[in-house]
């Protein structure tokens, strides 16, 4: 038996995107050969969607002084993302609680992106957090 029935869950994840008060762009990664053949990649930027971002204060990731941060922020994201961002995607956040940011920030995607019950949730590094 399942734990909520179809109308539940489709009223949970009504209400989860009505309360995703930012907006991202996704960067799909692409990957290709330079002319003499090396590895290069390339993200090409994607439709807006509606997200939620948390902000992880630094004192809270860093586990020795001067460690690399290995999250700067949480997302949910609509679960019909599923399957659309991936791990080596990266993400260009435009607004945040509507209001839109003159710099949009870019973060890339850290683990795997997971479902939950009303949302699609990553954890995120900014680029510019990076020490490598």
């Amino acid at each position: 038996m399942a734990l909520f029935g179809a109308g539940e869950l489709a009223a949970m994840r009504a209400t989860a995107v009505a309360h995703m008060p930012d907006t991202a762009k996704r960067l799909a990664y692409t990957a290709g050969r330079s002319p003499v053949g090396m590895p290069t990649s390339s993200y090409v930027e994607g439709a807006e969607f509606a997200c939620g971002i948390e902000w992880i204060r630094n004192d809270e990731l860093l586990a020795t002084p001067g460690a690399p941060l290995a999250v700067s922020a949480r997302m949910r994201a609509p679960l019909s993302l599923l399957g659309v961002l991936a791990s080596n995607d990266r993400v260009r956040i435009t607004k945040i609680r509507g209001e839109a940011l003159a710099t949009p920030i870019e973060c890339e995607i850290v683990g795997i992106p997971l479902p939950s019950t009303s949302a699609l949730l990553l954890e995120l590094r900014r680029l510019d957090d990076r020490t490598a």
